[in-house]
Formats: structure tokens, sequence, C-alpha cells
């Protein structure tokens, strides 16, 4: 694998995992432990940044591994996980040593299980990717192979099926690219709606309680935190995988 495609995933994956760790991890802290701002919208805001760059992260990962098993093959990528293991690693470490800082001290002795099982499950998510995407594109590939053999044997025109580049449009079922990036997201789209239902369940019943003129604002914050945040991370998928292919041609 090229090293210039490393270094385009590495700037954009580190670069929006040092604002999730170095900057809004820590500021939602500040603000989640002062009493007077607790109250305010400056904590909802931060929220919802926060939320929106992790999977804006993960979203970008989507888009290079897709380009890379593209381009590259599913087995010449391996420095590609290497390196978004190593972002997904740099992602949680930051996040815990700015928190520290922010609260004073590093508690070596706190329980890291909630970081565990979120790294666990986006490195799930990375392998889904991974997995769709290899089957429908070399399966696409292998049927034009299969037909260009047929055209040449029969002195036919070529006409392949599908597409790859450039890419067309928020969505094409014939184009195994944008499918496996939307796939991929949806799967995160999935995980953190459950995740926010349940937490919302967990709110309720802990004496907050729930009545049905809560509906519209738990729906309006899970459009905002889960769905328009899944939409934009779809479309930074496509963004990636036009930014790579565009480097490999220069």
């Amino acid at each position: 694998m090229e090293r210039k495609a490393l270094r385009l995933s590495a700037l954009v994956v580190f670069g929006i995992y040092a604002v999730y760790g170095c900057i809004l991890a820590p500021l939602y802290q500040f603000l989640s432990t002062d009493i007077v701002l607790t109250a305010t919208i400056w904590l909802d805001v931060v929220d919802l940044f926060f939320n929106l760059s992790e999977i804006l992260g993960i979203a970008a990962s989507f888009g290079f591994l897709i380009h890379g098993i593209y381009h590259y093959g599913i087995k010449k990528c391996r420095p590609l996980y290497i390196l978004l293991g190593g972002a997904l690693l740099f992602k949680y470490l930051s996040s815990i040593i700015a928190i520290s800082i922010v609260r004073g001290s590093l508690d070596l002795t706190a329980d890291f299980t909630s970081y565990l099982v979120s790294i666990l499950i986006e490195i799930a998510e990375l392998v889904l990717v991974i997995f769709l995407s290899h089957q429908w594109i070399t399966s696409l590939q292998s049927e034009n192979q299969r037909l260009q053999n047929a055209s040449a044997t029969l002195g036919q025109d070529f006409t392949p099926r599908g597409e790859f580049f450039p890419l067309r449009g928020l969505f094409r079922r014939n184009n195994p690219l944008q499918c496996a990036a939307l796939w991929g997201m949806i799967a995160v789209t999935a995980l953190r709606l459950i995740s926010y239902v349940i937490g919302e369940i967990a709110f309720s019943l802990v004496g907050y309680g729930f009545s049905a003129k809560d509906i519209p604002i738990v729906a309006l914050y899970a459009l905002l935190l889960v769905f328009i945040p899944g939409f934009l991370g779809y479309l930074l998928s496509l963004g990636c995988m036009q930014l790579a292919e565009r480097r490999s041609n220069q």
C-alpha cells in the first residue's frame, strides 16, 4: 500500500480523533461537573459535537478502508488496518489523559470496562465494512471479468455491470463502494440508537419519569445525536473515498 494513501488516512482520522479526545472529551467533562454550566445550553452543544466527532471518525475510517480494499486488495491493506487500530487506541487514550488533566489526577484504578466495550464495538464495525466491501467488490469484478471473456469469445462489445468511480449521487445500488459505506453507517446508527434508547429508559427508571410530552424532545435529541450524524458520516465516507481516489491518481 502506498505511503501517500496511509498519510492521507492518518491525517484525516487522527485529526478527527484529536479533536474528540484532546478537546471535546475534556470540555464535556468540565461542563458536566460544573453545577452552573451543567444547566446551560453549552453542555448540550458540546455533547452534540462530541457525538458527531465520534461518528465522523469511524465514518472516515470506513471510507479509507473501502477505497483501500478496492484499490489495493484486502491483503495489501494490512498497514491501513494497523493505522486505524492505532487511531482507535489514540482516541481513547487521549480522552482518558485529557479528562484526567481536567480532574487533576490520573486514576489508574478506575473501571475502564466501558472503554473496552466501545473499542471492541468499533473494531467489529470496521471488520464488518472490510468483509462487506471485499465480498461485493470482488464479486462485481469477477462478474465483469466473466462477461468480458464471454464477450471477447463471441466478438461482442463488452458493457460492464455496476460501477466504482466516479461516485454518482448519494447512493447507487450497483456501486459496491457506496453499498458498503451505507451498510456500515446503518450498523453504526442502529447501535447508537439502541444505546440512546437504553440510556433514556435508564434515565426514566432512576426517578425522573417519562410522559407523552417528553416524546418530541426525545425524538429531537435522537435526530440530532444519532440520525443526522449518521447521515453526515455517510457523506464523509463518500468524501474520503473520492479524496483517496483523487490522491491515488496523482
